[in-house]
């Protein structure tokens, strides 16, 4: 059989790093390969025109927030001391806890994340308008350095790698710790 296609681009230091056609992902479908695939060649691409193709699928994706809705706090005001942040599965527990403290008057807020890449337009304005921004997470901090990289505040993270979800008493006591 013939070869299978491949492109090579050259780190800054002279490094070949090379690409196979069957290797690609799909998300190189929003880089302009599309006229190698129909030459069936792939040309040497140096590392700066491989970077400038990346920073293009970037913008594309970040376009997406122009789609999808914006971020809504789901329980307590829109400003505040504490906005506890969640995604997937600690939806439950955040909000049992922020509602106990909104019950009783805490000044806390719980927003819970659908969209992360790309995020939701407004998301950095509602991270702006609270004190402290609480991140409980069930893993080691993966949303929590996103959220840092991308927004540069000071993200409080809570972290549960045991096996087992957060329960809400341990939530209320950590929530309860940042408002004192």
């Amino acid at each position: 059989g013939s070869p299978v296609p491949a492109w090579t681009f050259v780190t800054p230091e002279g490094r070949e790093i090379l690409m196979r056609r069957g290797s690609r992902t799909k998300v190189d479908a929003f880089m302009k390969f599309d006229q190698y695939v129909m030459s069936g060649t792939w040309p040497q691409t140096t590392f700066e025109e491989y970077l400038a193709q990346h920073g293009l699928r970037e913008e594309k994706v970040e376009r997406v927030a122009n789609y999808i809705p914006e971020q809504t706090i789901d329980n307590g005001p829109a400003k505040g001391k504490v906005l506890v942040l969640g995604w997937g599965g600690t939806y439950g527990a955040i909000k049992s806890a922020v509602k106990i403290l909104v019950d009783e008057g805490q000044s806390v807020s719980h927003a819970h994340l659908r969209y992360i890449k790309p995020f939701p337009k407004n998301l950095e304005t509602i991270l702006r308008s609270y004190d402290k921004v609480l991140i409980p997470e069930i893993n080691n901090g993966q949303l929590i350095k996103v959220i840092r990289d991308k927004f540069l505040i000071p993200a409080i993270g809570y972290n549960k790698i045991q096996g087992v979800p957060f329960y809400t008493e341990e939530l209320v006591n950590r929530i309860k710790e940042e408002l004192a």
